[in-house]
């Protein structure tokens, strides 16, 4: 396994709504942010990588996700939370929250990450 064989999602979602209003993927130099779940979806079937990787992922995005045409790669896919590392990491912190899709993906670079 490469150790950039990681997919990373992000998802914004509308609370009245629960409508996922953004969505944006980062798998190593190639991106996408906008509506389309089928487009990460895509991206993911394109690379395959091991690895998905989101912040509260399983408490939130995953949340979304199952309810779409992505539901099928959670049988396969391993998840990362940096929820959970972050709380061990940080553990001072009050607030565990990160930078939403919107800038994390507008800057289109495996660099937003690090």
């Amino acid at each position: 396994m490469a150790s950039q064989d990681i997919l990373y999602i992000d998802l914004e979602v509308t609370v009245n709504s629960s409508k996922i209003h953004t969505i944006g993927g980062l798998y190593k130099d190639e991106s996408y942010k906008g509506e389309s779940i089928g487009a990460v979806r895509d991206l993911y079937f394109k690379y395959r990588p091991e690895f998905i990787c989101g912040h509260n992922f399983i408490n939130h995005d995953k949340r979304y996700l199952v309810e779409t045409s992505f539901n099928p790669i959670f049988a396969t896919a391993k998840i990362i939370d940096t929820f959970f590392v972050s709380m061990l990491l940080f553990h001072d912190k009050l607030s565990h929250k990160c930078q939403t899709a919107s800038n994390i993906f507008h800057q289109n670079s495996v660099h937003a990450f690090q």
